[in-house]
């Protein structure tokens, strides 16, 4: 992915890393600058207008800063994170704790503010996110979620809580979907209900066998299937694709041309954190 598409994958890290000395100004100059397609507009132009999209005009001309040097605010720095992968164009992000050390109402600004551009740019968005409330939860299409490295769901976030309550499990009734899902992955936490004491999957091995043997899995492999063939997504050797068209540019033609996608990773299953 990082070599063949190097130019349509991000990567965002949980902590905002740019150079502090650099002013968010030439911060997003020199995104702007580093893509080939600014639709004939100047970097400077370009890099005012993200400024603008995501109300950072007052801060154009401030240095990003850090623990030394005096400059932007954390939401600040989260909306340049934004804007620069608003300028990449990269058609798939993914974003690791980008809500760490936000309070709840900015952090659900920064999510629907991301589901916006993921619209906007028909791209798609991977996020793992700690703690998260229902309305942030509500802003994804997709949920994955993972037991000790294996996947125990994947699929439409407001089909899970039911997939895993027809396994045979308790949603108390004040749990968020988040909420609920990730103490599906924490013994102490899971409530099995009367009846399923004898059938519900207790172990990672015992819910990974479940979710794969499910209908809704077969369902998704049918989808991934189906879109593969649509779109012709299988080695080179099987298709004709002409002396012009390589693989690469094929893929990514069709990698643009996806519905736009915002996926969220149940971080607190991956492992204990301290945070």
């Amino acid at each position: 992915m990082h070599r063949k598409f190097r130019g349509n994958c991000l990567y965002l890290s949980e902590l905002d890393l740019h150079f502090p000395e650099l002013t968010l100004g030439e911060t997003l100059n020199f995104t702007a600058r580093a893509r080939e397609n600014t639709l004939g507009k100047g970097s400077e132009t370009v890099a005012r207008t993200a400024a603008s999209l995501f109300f950072l005009d007052g801060a154009f001309d401030t240095k990003i800063g850090n623990a030394m040097i005096r400059g932007l605010s954390g939401g600040e720095k989260k909306r340049t994170s934004i804007a620069e992968a608003f300028l990449s164009g990269a058609q798939l992000q993914c974003w690791d704790n980008s809500t760490r050390g936000l309070d709840s109402s900015t952090a659900l600004r920064f999510i629907q503010l991301l589901r916006r551009c993921t619209d906007a740019l028909q791209s798609t968005v991977a996020m793992s996110v700690y703690q998260a409330s229902e309305d942030m939860y509500q802003n994804f299409d997709k949920v994955t979620l993972l037991y000790e490295g294996r996947q125990i769901y994947f699929g439409p976030v407001g089909e899970a809580a039911e997939y895993f309550v027809r396994l045979g499990f308790v949603r108390p009734s004040r749990a968020t979907t988040a909420d609920f899902l990730t103490s599906l992955t924490h013994p102490a936490e899971r409530i099995v209900r009367g009846g399923f004491e004898a059938r519900a999957p207790r172990t990672p091995a015992e819910f990974a066998e479940a979710w794969r043997t499910s209908d809704e899995a077969r369902a998704l492999q049918e989808t991934i299937a189906d879109f593969d063939r649509e779109h012709h997504l299988w080695p080179s050797s099987r298709w004709s694709i002409g002396p012009t068209c390589s693989h690469r540019e094929r893929l990514a033609a069709e990698f643009k041309a996806k519905t736009p996608r915002c996926v969220e990773v149940e971080r607190h299953s991956l492992a204990p954190t301290t945070d």
